[in-house]
């Protein structure tokens, strides 16, 4: 399983945990994910805007059809600071230091492909090696 490692600015949240969490009973997980990074990605990039607000993610889950609302109860909720820490602890004890992050996961053990920006053909050749 390959598994893509990101953190938010501040590192308070880990907003894919709770975006995940509200896409599990989703059909198009793959496609909406993407769509909803990409928006989340040129946000902070481009327009340089907080992802420490939940505000911030109001544009991309409204272009995703995902409801702000539960995103916004999921994002502000214990559980998800308590997901948050464990899963950066996880990240940590795996060797990364970085975000974002590329982990290949074989038999409960991580095999760190990125830890912080790499190209696609790097990442695609590390990839394969695994495979």
């Amino acid at each position: 399983m390959l598994v893509v490692l990101g953190g938010v600015a501040g590192g308070r949240r880990l907003v894919g945990l709770v975006y995940c969490d509200l896409l599990d009973a989703r059909d198009d997980n793959s496609h909406t994910l993407h769509q909803f990074f990409a928006a989340v990605q040129r946000r902070f990039y481009v327009e340089n805007e907080d992802p420490g607000q939940i505000d911030f993610y109001r544009e991309p889950c409204t272009q995703t059809g995902i409801d702000f609302t539960a995103f916004s109860a999921g994002f502000n909720s214990a559980q998800s600071e308590e997901k948050a820490v464990a899963d950066f602890h996880l990240n940590r004890s795996w060797g990364v230091r970085g975000f974002p992050g590329f982990a290949f996961i074989k038999d409960e053990k991580a095999e760190i492909l990125a830890s912080g920006y790499v190209d696609l053909p790097t990442l695609t050749e590390r990839i394969g090696r695994l495979l």
